[in-house]
């Protein structure tokens, strides 16, 4: 698969992973295709505001109350694959079924998140009080290795 990348700034406080290290957790990603191994990396996602660096495929987003769009992406480290109609196609599940597996595996991460890592402030446009949890990269990038998931209880 070739994939065109194009430049897009980054604009004031968003941090990417370097290029290296995605491409790096890209190879050690589990395949798509398999529910088996991507169930329990799926979790729910904001739409991107800005333009993907790359063409390919719309990413699936579905509307969850009170009326929120939220996409779905597989959680691979430093980055994440966005799930796409195709991918949900060859999958063993409907989008309820991807819904609620996604919501159960951010649940199960946010009972597991250390409170150090939550942060609360203000959001820079519009000043609005937020809270937000950072999971530290080491714990995620464990998480994408060989498609383990220590957030699943077995």
């Amino acid at each position: 698969m070739t994939v065109r990348m194009r430049s897009v700034p980054n604009g004031p406080g968003i941090v990417s992973a370097p290029f290296d290290e995605v491409l790096a957790a890209l190879r050690r990603a589990p395949d798509p295709s398999d529910w088996t191994t991507v169930g329990d990396l799926v979790v729910p996602v904001f739409p991107r505001r800005r333009p993907f660096s790359f063409d390919g495929p719309e990413p699936l987003r579905v509307r969850l109350p009170p009326g929120v769009l939220v996409g779905f992406g597989i959680d691979i480290g430093p980055a994440f694959a966005f799930v796409t109609g195709d991918m949900l196609e060859g999958w063993p599940v409907t989008v309820d079924g991807l819904t609620a597996v996604a919501l159960a595996n951010l649940r199960e991460t946010l009972e597991q998140l250390n409170r150090a890592f939550v942060a609360s402030g203000l959001v820079p446009r519009g000043r609005r009080p937020t809270r937000a949890a950072r999971v530290p990269r080491a714990t995620a990038r464990k998480r994408a290795s060989h498609g383990q998931n220590p957030r699943r209880r077995r």
